[in-house]
């Protein structure tokens, strides 16, 4: 796995974990990115696919941010010394 696909997956995690205990937003990160481990994967699938994830938490608002995150992702990948 690419270095680059590593660091969005890490995100990815905190996303599911912010305000969300791990026991619960773990396993539910872990679903999501063996479905969905790379960005250019997340845009293929449709919002209310992406959604049925965060429902589960009771975060279902977060779905259009990832889908932003994702976009921006690839448009802009991270780089080293740039912030």
């Amino acid at each position: 796995m690419a270095h680059q696909d590593q660091q969005f997956q890490l995100l990815v995690v905190c996303i599911f974990l912010n305000r969300t205990k791990g026991d619960r937003a773990i396993p539910v990160a872990r679903r999501f990115l063996d479905q969905y481990p790379t960005p250019e994967e997340l845009l293929t699938i449709s919002n209310a696919t992406i959604k049925v994830f965060f429902e589960y938490l009771g975060l279902s608002g977060r779905t259009a941010w990832l889908i932003e995150l994702a976009k921006e992702w690839l448009k802009n990948p991270p780089q080293a010394g740039r912030l």
